[in-house]
């Protein structure tokens, strides 16, 4: 597996937007962390209400995610660099007050901090529209509504807490330590909210377990639940 460096602002933000996906999981990956924990240079955004980091080796990589990025036999932290720089014509500088809000954010994401000198391309909230607009519609991303932890509970108490695509209950596999456990998502992608909006927990949100939802996001195009489960379902016929 070789990934390709980026070549526009817009893949830049676009990455930026899937990695806060991942941060903004109930329980972010061991590999999430570890790309946070062992950053040295990072692209950082503060948007609504947010403070967004994205190290260069994962930002650096067209439509890069997770899993491709753990394979990857050509991560080069120097390349992504030189192509951010390039592309952001500007280089990326240490700042203490940038530090301080990324050694906050880790202690939020119960991340244990490297000492180690950090430098920041940031994105400035009144340079989005140059940093947004690429040819492409608009894209945000994030709004104060959209982690909003009543919308999860309401979701929860409506759904329930078994898998939308699989069935899936942690409770009943793990007992008590997997009592109301599961992961929330939004059937359409944040990236692609044009405008502020007020979520709807029932219409906008769906319970589904860690798995499917790395498989819902597993590709460029988000998987809608009802496609995935008949991939499943195709699977499982094929055996």
């Amino acid at each position: 597996m070789k990934l390709e460096l980026v070549s526009t602002k817009q893949q830049i933000v676009d990455n930026l937007i899937r990695f806060y996906e991942y941060q903004s999981d109930d329980n972010p990956s061991e590999y999430f962390k570890k790309l946070i924990r062992r950053g040295k240079k990072f692209v950082y955004i503060y948007y609504g209400e947010q403070h967004i980091f994205c190290p260069s080796r994962f930002v650096g990589y067209k439509d890069c995610n997770l899993d491709d990025h753990e394979v990857a036999e050509n991560k080069n932290g120097s390349k992504t660099t030189q192509k951010i720089t390039s592309i952001l014509k500007k280089s990326p500088t240490p700042s203490e007050r940038i530090n301080e809000i990324y050694s906050k954010v880790c202690e939020n994401l119960e991340i244990e901090t490297i000492e180690q000198k950090r430098a920041f391309w940031e994105i400035l909230e009144e340079d989005l529209e140059e940093y947004f607009i690429e040819g492409a519609p608009n894209k945000i991303l994030v709004t104060k509504y959209e982690r909003n932890p009543e919308a999860r509970k309401a979701c929860l108490r409506t759904y329930g807490y078994n898998c939308f695509v699989c069935g899936f209950n942690f409770e009943s596999f793990y007992g008590e330590i997997g009592h109301e456990f599961i992961h929330v998502h939004h059937l359409k992608p944040l990236a692609d909210k044009k405008a502020e909006y007020k979520l709807d927990p029932i219409k906008d949100l769906r319970p589904v377990c860690p798995n499917c939802h790395a498989m819902l996001h597993r590709k460029e195009k988000l998987l809608s639940i009802e496609k995935l489960k008949k991939m499943m379902k195709s699977q499982r016929n094929s055996k």
